[in-house]
């Protein structure tokens, strides 16, 4: 059979840089791996959960561009796919926990921009209970407002006079 069907696996790992990026130069060092690959898979985290990834090819030499695949680690360690309806129905299950925790925790001041970056003690505090990353945070925050089961209020700072944004539950 030769040299013809012989096949190589290299596993690496992203840079601190790179963690953010989808393409196939987000590992670590120089481009010459990925390269010089003919096809790159990447795992991520999806930021729904410690469990939650997502699985693409951002490079396939051979093919047309390969749709990313939500995937769960299982209490094995194993991954199973997930469906898109599945993964839905996890984002709406982040919005209604994003929801009780802004009415149950009122004096946090939640400023969405710092959910986002995660940059003030309560959007940490918030990415700690609920177990997700600042960007899906953001995300369910901001389909929380565009169904209106949370709003924005404006408010001044007593030191600087200075007005801030937070998230507060809706008036139904």
């Amino acid at each position: 059979l030769g040299d013809v069907y012989k096949r190589q696996l290299l596993t690496h790992h992203t840079s601190k840089a790179g963690r953010g990026e989808d393409d196939h130069q987000a590992a670590r060092g120089g481009s010459a791996l990925a390269g010089a690959a003919r096809w790159v898979l990447r795992l991520r985290q999806s930021g729904l959960g410690a469990d939650m990834l997502c699985a693409g090819a951002p490079k396939n030499s051979y093919g047309p561009a390969v749709p990313e695949i939500a995937l769960e680690r299982c209490d094995t360690g194993a991954l199973r796919e997930l469906t898109r309806e599945t993964v839905g129905k996890k984002k709406e299950l982040l919005v209604d926990d994003l929801v009780r925790f802004v009415a149950a925790h009122p004096d946090m001041e939640l400023n969405p921009n710092a959910i986002q970056r995660n940059n003030s003690p309560g959007a940490q505090a918030l990415c700690a209970a609920l177990d997700a990353k600042p960007g899906a945070l953001h995300e369910a925050a901001q389909s929380a407002l565009r169904q209106g089961r949370l709003t924005t209020e404006e408010r001044r700072r007593k030191s600087s006079n200075r007005r801030y944004t937070v998230l507060v539950p809706s008036e139904e």
